[in-house]
């Protein structure tokens, strides 16, 4: 496993990639998450727009990734997990296992959450860490993390640009720390994410 985090190259060079291309992402999201995910999309500069079995249909499309919580991806990968919509019984690690055959069954990036983040495209395995607990507080924090998610996919190379949206991510959620409450932090964190730059190193 290749590890990344916000001060990787890759992660500086796919967000701006992103910046560069400012792609428009079409969300399918639960209506908790469509606020959040809308706001943080536009907040990031986005460009303007132009349940088993419904998911599985869904992936004929082959989108390029899929993110969820563990449970979810279980019962996703081989119908044993306990996925209670955005809340989950198991553990990122409990799922990191399913991921790979998910990912090579799919043709797409299959990405899980938590203490440790794993994303996959069933041959490169890409870890993280980092964050703030609150944003399992805010109850589309995880949701909105696949919109983002999606939309830096879109722009950049795969696996590397869901790692880079996870490593952003958890990085604005760090800045945001020093917020006191729950949605002071919510408010900080969309704020950092917002503003948050990168640089790449300068050609010799």
């Amino acid at each position: 496993m290749d590890a990344r985090s916000w001060t990787s190259l890759s992660v500086r060079e796919e967000f701006v990639c992103f910046k560069a291309r400012r792609p428009f992402c079409y969300g399918i999201t639960n209506y908790i998450a469509a606020t959040l995910s809308a706001n943080l999309l536009l907040a990031v500069g986005t460009g303007a727009p132009a349940h088993d079995q419904v998911v599985w249909d869904l992936l004929t499309f082959r989108p390029t990734a899929i993110r969820d919580n563990a449970s979810e991806l279980i019962a996703l990968a081989d119908g044993t997990g306990s996925g209670r919509g955005i809340g989950t019984t198991l553990t990122s690690d409990q799922a990191q296992p399913f991921l790979q055959n998910l990912a090579a069954r799919t043709s797409t990036i299959a990405a899980v959450s938590g203490p440790v983040d794993y994303i996959t495209d069933g041959v490169t395995t890409l870890t993280l860490s980092g964050g703030d607990a609150r944003l399992t507080l805010m109850s589309p924090g995880r949701g909105a993390l696949g919109a983002y998610s999606g939309v830096i996919a879109n722009a950049g190379s795969k696996p590397e640009a869901v790692a880079a949206a996870h490593a952003l991510y958890a990085e604005a959620a760090h800045r945001a720390s020093a917020a006191r409450e729950t949605v002071s932090f919510a408010i900080a964190f969309i704020d950092h994410l917002s503003v948050i730059e990168v640089y790449l190193p300068q050609d010799p």
